[in-house]
């Protein structure tokens, strides 16, 4: 009995380490990757937004470090903020997992 139990749980454990995971959120989204986030920002959002002190920024566009400040603990309202056209904000067709990602940075934002 104890070797048809190891021959049955030796093969999920080579899977659970061999496999690469997708990190879940408590929602089953992916969990974002800041680093990925920031880049994202940089190269998408700097023509309205101040990200890591890069673009202009406008009165109609706040910078990141203002939206992780008061808006970073609220994650359901930034995925439909980031995954729905809005007039002040142009459609960025932004996939799931760059909003994850733009949360992951806007989480790892100094004063957060």
């Amino acid at each position: 009995m104890r070797a048809s139990f190891v021959a049955c749980i030796l093969p999920m454990l080579a899977l659970t380490v061999l496999v690469p995971q997708t990190v879940r959120a408590a929602n089953d989204t992916p969990a974002g990757d800041a680093a990925a986030g920031g880049r994202i920002a940089r190269e998408r959002c700097t023509g309205c937004h101040t990200v890591d002190a890069v673009g202009p920024g406008t009165d109609v566009a706040p910078p990141f470090s203002r939206i992780a400040k008061e808006r970073g603990q609220d994650r359901k309202w930034l995925r439909t903020w980031l995954g729905n056209a809005h007039p002040q904000m142009p459609d960025m067709n932004l996939s799931a997992l760059e909003v994850e990602n733009i949360i992951a940075y806007l989480d790892s934002l100094p004063g957060r």
